[in-house]
């Protein structure tokens, strides 16, 4: 809240006094104009990161005409143009800004590292948002974490793989991300959204280990399409049912309960589970 304020009234005191040729951006250098889109993290300054990751964007007539992707370079050490090097050293991760001047000013090519304009080309747009901006030790941890992630997503694709293989499932069963297989057909209606369903479910985790079942409770009912009811898998298996149909759904952690598991730790992240549904009823 407080950067906001501030950022507020510089804006403010810009208008009042900055020369800028384009209303609503500061001066930088030269022709080059900044101003700030939206704005970042001013905990996260890169003047206090060596590792930027950043996307710029050239546009024409308000169409992107090119896009340069910077990952995790060490700014320090890298041949920016004075100005851009300027604009980061006042810049945050997560920090939007516009920028406008002539090609020659912007040094565009040698930006994008390849001959994109005429240098004699006036009034260019830029946008550059920076999504990382790290030290050292911040990369460290961060790259540690992305091992850990990727180990983990193996695992889980080979234990997915063997939950097919035994329940002999494959590509022909493979519906919106998730797999399901009919075991028991019927002529009911299919429900569509807005439908109230009640539903007989057991769910498993990859490793056959059983964390919930309510063919023992009793049915569990829930409006269709409502936000919060179920977890996606569960409402793209149960869309390929008919009234009294009984399936076996198989979901990824992408369409169960994702990295974190559910909030009773019950289930693990990363966690493929195995459905078996009856759907009972149909109603509108």
């Amino acid at each position: 809240m407080i950067r906001i304020r501030v950022f507020m009234l510089l804006s403010l005191l810009a208008v009042a006094c900055n020369d800028s040729d384009h209303f609503g951006y500061d001066r930088l250098e030269n022709s080059v104009h900044f101003r700030l889109i939206s704005l970042g993290d001013d905990g996260k300054p890169v003047a206090n990161a060596d590792h930027l990751s950043m996307t710029v964007h050239l546009y024409r007539n308000d169409t992107v005409q090119a896009r340069k992707v910077f990952k995790r370079i060490n700014w320090n050490e890298s041949e920016f143009p004075s100005y851009f090097k300027k604009l980061l050293l006042r810049s945050n991760h997560g920090d939007s800004i516009a920028l406008v001047g002539d090609a020659k000013d912007l040094d565009i090519n040698a930006l994008f590292g390849i001959e994109i304009v005429d240098l004699s080309e006036k009034d260019i747009h830029l946008e550059v948002y920076i999504s990382e901006a790290l030290n050292d030790e911040q990369l460290r941890d961060v790259m540690a974490k992305e091992r850990l992630k990727s180990d983990v997503e193996l695992n889980e694709k080979a234990a997915l793989n063997r939950v097919l293989d035994s329940l002999n499932m494959g590509d022909e069963d493979f519906v919106d991300g998730v797999y399901v297989k009919i075991l028991e057909s019927s002529d009911g209606p299919k429900p569509v959204k807005g439908d109230f369903i009640t539903v007989n479910y057991s769910a498993r985790l990859g490793n056959g280990k059983l964390v919930d079942d309510n063919f023992t409770l009793g049915p569990f009912s829930y409006e269709v399409g409502k936000p919060g009811q179920v977890i996606p898998g569960f409402s793209i298996g149960v869309s390929q049912m008919t009234e009294g149909a009984e399936a076996v759904f198989v979901l990824p952690s992408t369409f169960g309960f994702g990295p974190d598991g559910s909030s009773s730790q019950i289930i693990p992240g990363f966690s493929v589970l195995v459905y078996r549904v009856k759907l009972i009823k149909v109603s509108d």
